[in-house]
């Protein structure tokens, strides 16, 4: 039950940003400097967005980094605010996640294997549990 309602949210949060990136990623321009901060061209998912500011996940697959930036619009001109490495492989402070897309990064996955056991295992007391109080009520 509890792995049901996590993966829910958590499904229906990739759709929501997948949703937003159509629509919205060609207003925000990923420009040569951020794109030289992990070596090659990313890829890009809107996360949050308004008509005042936006959080953008720009991510770099095959070297292992990821950035969220902020944009904020001025004179309908959007503009980085402030930018922060999730994580990377090079390791050091840069060991997060960022949601829905944690299943991108080690520490992400870490949680993701945590939580699933934990919920598995609470399940499975649960439903003994509920087992039990069935075989007694039979008797």
């Amino acid at each position: 039950m509890l792995i049901t309602i996590f993966f829910i949210l958590w499904v229906g949060s990739i759709i929501k940003c997948e949703i937003i990136t159509l629509m919205y990623v060609n207003d925000f321009t990923i420009s040569d400097e951020v794109a030289a901060w992990v070596g090659g061209t990313g890829k890009s998912k809107v996360i949050e967005y308004s008509d005042h500011s936006a959080k953008i996940y720009y991510y770099y697959m095959n070297d292992y980094f990821a950035y969220e930036i902020s944009y904020i619009r001025n004179n309908n001109i959007w503009h980085i605010d402030t930018w922060k490495v999730i994580w990377s492989s090079g390791g050091g402070s840069a060991d997060d996640f960022l949601w829905p897309y944690m299943h991108h990064s080690p520490v992400g996955i870490a949680i993701l294997i945590s939580f699933g056991t934990l919920a598995t295992l609470i399940t499975v007391i649960i439903w003994r549990i509920v087992l039990n109080q069935k075989r007694k009520s039979e008797i």
